[in-house]
């Protein structure tokens, strides 16, 4: 197969999106190696994945044009040209969105992926502006794919109570994850021997300021109370606590930042991690918890769904209840989660994607 591929995210480095998108092309790559993958986007690949995708043959296509200067104008009118001229036998799209009258245009079928339904389930996680963006294309990018990827059951669960209509076409497809034997490097700013650790974009969705909240009314009652460590860089929307965040003051209080944290770094502060704390709002799956939970380390989790979903037995405390949140960093949990790696491997979840791709390749579903 051939199989053009919406690989804007990978412009874009040390983000859930692209990271999804990278483990699994590497998993597609060496599950079969007939298969050819051409990769567009209006942007440069990032080098973190650019470089080992082209030791494996991948065609790389960027938009130089006038068509290039945002997202939506490209795959609305670059895209469809590429597919065509390529000759590609399926269309995957990763960021939940079709170039407009897809099914018209291309003549051959795609898979699209969502992640969430944010816009309809919690759409005051979103910016007004992408929240729009996706009201106005998820129904269309809905009616125009031949199979939806979903990442999670209750990803899916709330695209069919959203869109009744789609409940045929929605494929179960969790992601997977390759723990890579890293060497950890230590961050300059940091000589810290054990914390607690949240990682994520600082932003309102990933809902760090209730936790930092709940941390210094801990540390007020308890000094010995072990620091936490703050990993991510800046988002939307929070401006306020990322300053206060770079700005260091907090470290009197034992709460640690680091902005830029590549893989090296990320495993010196899982190796040190006691609690790993995940407060989101909501979430389409959350990859720090397999992440965290294939190394031991205890989890405390926003009570939502889809964490219910994937680790049932973490400690959970309501997203925005400081107290509980206290209660939890004063008594964490001790134990980590048991997962089953090879349920989770990279081979496993692209064998699936796989396979629904050749399905739609080999016996393109009737559209409605």
């Amino acid at each position: 197969m051939k199989i053009g591929v919406d690989a804007r995210p990978l412009a874009f480095p040390r983000n859930g999106n692209a990271r999804y998108l990278f483990d699994m092309l590497m998993g597609l790559l060496s599950a079969r190696k007939p298969d050819c993958y051409v990769l567009y986007s209006h942007r440069p690949i990032h080098s973190d994945y650019r470089t080992p995708l082209e030791r494996r043959g991948v065609t790389f296509r960027e938009d130089t044009s006038w068509t290039a200067k945002t997202g939506l104008l490209f795959l609305n009118t670059r895209v469809i040209q590429w597919l065509r001229q390529d000759q590609c036998d399926l269309y995957w799209g990763s960021l939940s969105m079709l170039p407009l009258f897809f099914r018209a245009r291309a003549h051959i079928p795609c898979m699209v992926n969502f992640h969430d339904l944010n816009a309809y389930s919690a759409p005051e996680t979103m910016t007004f502006a992408n929240r729009i963006q996706h009201l106005l294309t998820n129904g269309h990018t809905l009616r125009n794919a031949d199979s939806v990827l979903c990442l999670s059951q209750t990803t899916a669960d709330d695209i069919a109570a959203t869109f009744p209509w789609t409940q045929g076409r929605l494929e179960l497809v969790y992601p997977g994850v390759e723990l890579k034997p890293l060497k950890p490097r230590k961050p300059e700013s940091i000589g810290l021997k054990a914390f607690y650790l949240m990682v994520s974009t600082i932003e309102p969705r990933k809902n760090q300021g209730t936790v930092v909240t709940a941390y210094r009314n801990a540390r007020k009652k308890s000094r010995t109370l072990l620091p936490l460590v703050v990993v991510g860089r800046q988002g939307w929307g929070s401006a306020d606590l990322h300053s206060m965040l770079a700005s260091r003051k907090l470290e009197s209080e034992g709460i640690f930042y680091i902005e830029e944290a590549d893989d090296s770094i990320l495993e010196w502060c899982y190796a040190r991690a006691r609690l790993y704390l995940f407060p989101s709002l909501h979430e389409g799956f959350g990859l720090p918890i397999l992440e965290a939970g294939f190394r031991n380390i205890p989890m405390a989790l926003s009570d939502i769904p889809i964490f219910r979903e994937v680790a049932p037995s973490a400690a959970f405390a309501p997203p925005l209840d400081v107290a509980a949140w206290e209660a939890l960093l004063n008594h964490p949990p001790r134990k980590g989660i048991k997962f089953k790696r090879k349920d989770w491997t990279l081979e496993n979840r692209s064998a699936r994607i796989l396979e629904i791709a050749q399905k739609l390749v080999l016996q393109p579903r009737p559209r409605k």
